[in-house]
This record gives structure tokens, sequence and C-alpha cells, in this order.
């Protein structure tokens, strides 16, 4: 029995091991590595003075197009720019590293040739610089993109940009001048601008979405020629929003020391909250109109010196409402303007009816309340 057994267990081993070591015979041809090279690890190029050599004025200096990315923090240096680009379709990863600046350098990241093209700068901070954070504002400049890149306590700019690009989920902090300022057919989204010594965002024929600006020594959001949407301004020292030829909708202005809503002519101002604007001045206006050929309609403005004041005729107001305002309605001659209805308040409601109605069935009647 033992023997047979023995038999057993050595004719099982052996179908085992020749399940396991497979054919013997090689494949034909010659024996290749089947791992990468490192170019195929990591295709992109690392910034440093071998592969992006500095010059007089910049301390690395990018030539050639491609993807770049930090091994660690730029050191800032005197009269020199950060990182220059000089070339088209350049991308660079900041990968979490700061560019830190000091007294008398330059720009942080910038670029110095005219009509470049392609430029993509990522995920990171730059800081300190004794000119702008970011200046990729150079003349005909097409194509820039910023995103995910904190920009703070710079001598000039957090973010400038122009043409055709895109600046998105970046904050702009403790500035010299304006926290984000963009020029010609920039969207901007998702940012922040906070205590910056100018305008939080300062922005000509772009369009501004999803912003918050607080705190800032100028405006929140100066605008011409552009489109705002679902933006926050409060605690600004001049106003929430100050524009002209633009848009301004599903926007809050609060506790702003000016205007919440400033609108020089050609506006249009739409369903925006509006709250104790002339913060710290008493003399503000939840919204305030200076010129002609605006549209105010379906604003909410409480508690405020002035509701809304309009300076000049040739404007439509409709379907506004105002509460607690020390003024409520303060209206120049010949604008056009939806009939001012104070509701009628109601009783304790409880059940499927009741209410007293709003005074009136003019579907373009603003309301004080």
């Amino acid at each position: 029995m033992r023997k047979y057994m023995a038999l057993w267990m050595t004719m099982a081993l052996g179908t085992a091991a020749t399940a396991v070591a497979g054919p013997l015979n090689p494949p034909p041809g010659p024996v290749a590595s089947t791992m990468k090279t490192l170019d195929q690890v990591e295709p992109r190029v690392p910034i440093n003075q071998t592969n992006t050599p500095g010059t007089a004025t910049t301390v690395y200096r990018i030539t050639q197009p491609g993807s770049y990315y930090l091994t660690g923090k730029v050191a800032g240096e005197n009269a020199r720019h950060g990182i220059e680009i000089a070339a088209s379709g350049v991308t660079i990863d900041l990968n979490g590293f700061e560019v830190l600046g000091k007294a008398g350098s330059l720009n942080g990241i910038t670029i110095s040739i005219s009509s470049l093209s392609n430029i993509c700068v990522r995920n990171g901070s730059v800081r300190n610089w004794g000119s702008h954070g970011i200046d990729l504002s150079e003349n005909s400049a097409r194509g820039i993109i910023v995103e995910g890149v904190s920009s703070t306590d710079n001598g000039g700019h957090g973010i400038f940009l122009r043409g055709a690009g895109s600046v998105s989920r970046c904050t702009a902090t403790r500035n010299g001048q304006h926290g984000i300022f963009a020029f010609g057919g920039v969207s901007i989204s998702d940012c922040a601008a906070l205590e910056n010594l100018g305008n939080g965002f300062q922005a000509t024929l772009c369009t501004v979405t999803g912003c918050t600006s607080v705190s800032n020594a100028a405006h929140g959001f100066d605008g011409a020629g552009t489109q705002m949407s679902h933006c926050a301004a409060s605690f600004n020292e001049g106003n929430g929003f100050d524009v002209i030829q633009s848009s301004v909708t599903h926007c809050e202005a609060g506790s702003n020391d000016g205007d919440g809503i400033l609108a020089v002519r050609d506006c249009v101002i739409t369903d925006n909250q509006c709250n104790t604007n002339g913060f710290m001045t008493a003399d503000g206006a939840n919204i305030h109109v200076t010129g002609g050929g605006n549209r105010i309609e379906g604003n909410n403005c409480i508690e405020a010196d002035r509701g809304i004041d309009v300076d000049a005729a040739g404007n439509v107001i409709i379907k506004n409402t105002c509460s607690d305002n020390t003024t409520n309605w303060d209206i120049f001659l010949a604008n056009k303007v939806g009939v001012i209805v104070v509701a009628p308040p109601s009783g304790a409601i409880l059940g499927n009816s009741g209410g007293t109605g709003m005074g009136t069935t003019d579907p373009w009647a603003n309301f004080t309340y």
C-alpha cells in the first residue's frame, strides 16, 4: 500500500511541474528586454540648468516645444525672471512645487517673444516676485492656459494674460496690483482673488464664471465688454462689480464699501442678490446706474443706503425687488420703469391655500417689501 501511495505522489508532482514549466523552446528571434526605457516612463523634460539653461535675465529659459516639469523649488534672483518661455507649444507642470522670488526679482513665469501660442502652466504656486507672478501677456500671444496655480505676494499682478486663453482653478492673494488681469478673449472660471491692492479681477472682452473676490483694495470685479455670471464679491473697498458694456447675472454682491454693482452704460444686470453695500462708507447703492442703455431686471436689493439708484435716462428697470434700504428707489426721469408696488402683507398660512397676492398683475412690476 505504501509503495502505491509513493508512486501516485511522484506521478502527481511530475505532472504539476510539467504544467508550471510551460514550453521548453523559446520563441524565435533575439532575446530583448520587455521593460520600458526611462524616456518611456517619463517622456517629459525636467527643468534644470542642463535642459533649460538660464540667461542673464532669467533663471531658466525654455526654447523648444515640449512638456516640461519641475523636480524642486525654483529660487528667484535679483533682476531675473524665474522661468522664461521662448517657444510655442510648451506645457509646464509645476508639479506642486513653488516658484519663489525675492526682492528685486522680475516675473515668476513669463514669455518674452511676440506671437507665441499653445502655452500651458499648471499645478503649483508662484510667490514673492518683484513684478508679476505669472505674466503671459506678450503681444499677440494665443492659446494661453493657466490652471491650478496660486499666485501670492507678488509686486505686480498675480496672473496677467491676454488673447484666446483660459484661467481656471487659480487663486491670487495679496498681490501689489490686480489679482487676475485678463484682456481679449480669456475665459476665467472657478478662481478666487483675496486682498490684492488693485481689483480682484480686471477683465476686458472676457467671460468670468464661478469666481469669488474678497477684501481687495479696489473693486471686486472690473469689466468692460465682459460677461460675468455666478460670481460673488464681498468686503471690497471699491464696488463689488464695476462694469461697462457688460453683463452681470446670477451674482452676489454684499458688504462692499462702494456700490454692489455699478453699471455705466449698455449693461445687462439680471437676477443678482445685492445686500448691505456702502458697508464702511454709508454711501453706497446695491445697484447704481450712471449712464443709459442698461437693463436692470429681476434683482433683489436689501439693506443698503440706496436699493436701486439710476442717475441717467434711457434704461429699463423691471421685475426688481427692494427692501430695508434707506431709500429703496432713486430713479432719474425718462427711464422705462415697471410700476413699483408695495406688496401687501399676508396673514399666517397653514394648509393648501392663502396669501393676499402681490397687489398687481403687471408682469413687469417692481416690488417694495
